[in-house]
């Protein structure tokens, strides 16, 4: 697929002008037009930010959506600056609203000889060739005059007598260092690397030099799109480009996004595709007219692209987690699983999205296209303990390809009650045992586990508006903390649980008999006497009960270490000297249960890793 208009398919356009007095829009919040298939279809079009992308089967309209952005903005007065409004049918709206002018690049992904021997006659290069060639040609001289100009800015910056000159003048760089990271572990498998001391781009592969003339087809897509980026300098302005996967390995393809976004994070990206690899890491929410890319996303999709991996390369399983909370927790358990035959990417459906609660999103939107090659990993919820009575209840307790927590969440991991001292000591640098938690998670397990096992039927059985998580939370919170009185804790805990049971058994007489089912069921499901708590909603565990918990103890251990440090000081100075250390080194409870690990011993957590390592199998276990 290309540009219609020819001299876009030829050539990046790029939007350097002059911008005098006009106020440059951020990036373009709508897109309309009126006149698609000779008016048969009115196309309006909300954009994001950030990334938009356009897939669909051929002929829909992608490219005459992106040929009618293209030619909007190319065929002003000045090309590279649009002025917001209309244009033969075609209306821009931009952010903001008072924009008067846009910049922005376009990248066409078609490729092909040269057609003029003329053109070529008259370049002082005869090694261009070809369109792409020739792309990189006008590049490469935009690309001179951008290492001069750093090069003058750091000069400059060097020269002065600010103190803080050396640190901007390393700043001024970071892009372009950052260009040269990106494309040395783009080219790694072919052993290249970009020649940082050379103001020409070019080279080094096995000590030879190399022109981006001699990069393959592939190669030097990638780094006409990287290129046109670069150049723009972190500026906002918009890069339309079309199917700018032709000729790229499915890994680029992957990659290609958080690259371009990584060079420059102002850039507002519009482009065409028909490639699930594009979308796959975290971008499923910027498509547009997409089923069919969706429905191409899936496990057979990605085991066909391992197959162009180069020869003894581990196989690799995508795995889409929930949010960016999850990631940590999912990685530090796969590793355990990965084996020299195998290997895991933890990825996002969504990149914009970031709040909890996708479960449901991801999974109705991949759960065709999982398998031995593409994983979902999420929290449990009750969706475990509901065992089939919902849809998503269903798809998790019954796809093979979806891995869960067990417990409901991962809070309920970092909260487990072995894991807490070390989480307590971890804070505050002191190691005394003060307080059992693991004693009184068992003891607290048992009163309110008859509560919970009401809760669980009430959603089972559809009255969870009368029996909420919520009011689970307000009967099981202590009401104040005594760390040298616990039972009274836990009395005051128990008054309260037999009192809601006692009207939960008033207010629903039909689950005479059905009440102890649940309870069987829910004993056969791993939730024990002695471990409710880890069932029991995260949040409300993390935030309501452990870290209140653990505050007090830690503000216990924290005045101890502090005494210490008063009564062994020798003078002042160094006893405030001590004590600013102290409080430097020493951490928030919350920012340490989330930080420790030591709930992998924890049997649940250990079940999970065993099942995704038998799902795996073929890859782990040696070779005979």
């Amino acid at each position: 697929m290309e540009f219609n208009d020819k001299s876009l398919s030829l050539c990046v356009v790029s939007a350097k002008i002059s911008c005098g007095m006009a106020k440059v829009a951020e990036y373009i919040k709508q897109i309309e037009i009126d006149s698609l298939w000779n008016g048969r279809k009115h196309i309006l079009w909300n954009l994001r930010k950030d990334v938009n992308i356009l897939s669909g089967v051929n002929g829909v309209g992608k490219s005459t959506i992106l040929n009618s952005m293209a030619k909007v903005l190319s065929r002003k007065s000045q090309p590279g600056a649009y002025q917001n409004g209309d244009f033969r049918g075609v209306r821009l709206t931009f952010e903001p609203a008072d924009s008067t002018m846009a910049f922005f690049d376009i990248v066409s992904s078609f490729d092909g000889a040269l057609l003029s021997d003329n053109v070529i006659g008259k370049l002082a290069d005869g090694r261009v060739r070809s369109e792409l060639d020739w792309r990189l040609y006008e590049l490469q001289r935009r690309y001179l005059n951008f290492q001069v100009n750093l090069g003058n800015r750091m000069i400059a910056l060097l020269s002065s007598s600010d103190p803080q000159a050396k640190e901007a003048a390393m700043d001024v760089s970071k892009t372009k260092t950052r260009f040269q990271d990106i494309l040395d572990s783009l080219f790694k498998d072919t052993a290249k690397k970009i020649d940082r001391l050379s103001n020409e781009l070019s080279f080094i592969q096995y000590g030879e030099h190399l022109t981006p003339y001699q990069l393959s087809s592939g190669e030097k897509q990638l780094l006409v799109i990287l290129l046109t980026v670069l150049l723009e300098e972190e500026k906002p302005y918009v890069l339309l480009m079309d199917e700018p996967e032709i000729s790229l390995h499915v890994e680029w393809q992957q990659k290609l996004v958080d690259n371009i976004r990584m060079l420059n994070p102002h850039a507002q990206i519009i482009l065409t595709t028909h490639s699930p690899a594009v979308i796959m890491n975290g971008w499923l929410d910027a498509l547009m007219m997409a089923q069919r890319l969706f429905d191409n996303l899936t496990s057979d999709y990605l085991a066909a692209a391992a197959r162009l991996a180069p020869h003894g390369s581990r196989r690799k399983v995508v795995v889409y987690v929930e949010s960016y909370d999850d990631i940590f927790f999912w990685r530090s358990l796969l590793d355990e699983v990965e084996a020299p035959g195998l290997r895991f990417e933890v990825m996002l459906p969504s990149q914009s999205t970031l709040g909890k609660g996708k479960k449901v999103a991801l999974m109705n939107a991949l759960s065709r296209g999982l398998g031995k090659n593409l994983i979902a990993c999420v929290d449990a919820d009750y969706d475990y303990l509901l065992q089939g009575t919902t849809e998503i209840s269903r798809l998790l307790c019954n796809h093979p390809w979806v891995f869960h927590t067990y417990v409901y969440a991962i809070e309920n991991y970092q909260c487990y009650a072995p894991s807490l001292h070390t989480v307590c000591v971890m804070a505050t640098l002191n190691d005394r045992d003060i307080f059992d938690f693991e004693d009184f998670f068992s003891r607290y397990s048992r009163i309110i586990f008859p509560l919970f096992a009401w809760s669980v039927w009430c959603y089972r059985n559809g009255r969870s508006s009368r029996f909420s998580m919520q009011d689970f939370v307000k009967v099981v919170q202590w009401d104040s903390i005594s760390l040298n009185h616990p039972e009274r804790m836990l009395e005051s805990v128990k008054k309260k649980v037999n009192a809601k049971i006692a009207w939960l058994h008033r207010s629903f007489p039909e689950a005479r008999g059905k009440y102890e089912q649940v309870v069987e069921d829910i004993r056969k499901l791993g939730v024990n006497d002695s471990d409710t708590y880890l069932f029991m909603r995260g949040h409300d565990l993390f935030e309501n009960l452990v870290v209140p918990l653990l505050t007090a103890v830690c503000r216990t251990l924290t005045h101890e270490r502090e005494n210490e440090i008063r009564r062994l000081a020798v003078h002042d100075i160094q006893k405030q000297s001590e004590l600013a250390h102290y409080t430097h080194s020493s951490a928030s409870v919350e920012d340490m249960l989330r930080k420790q690990t030591e709930y992998k011993r924890a049997p649940l957590y250990r079940m999970i890793v065993s099942q995704i390592k038998k799902s795996q199998q073929e890859d782990i276990a040696p070779k005979t």
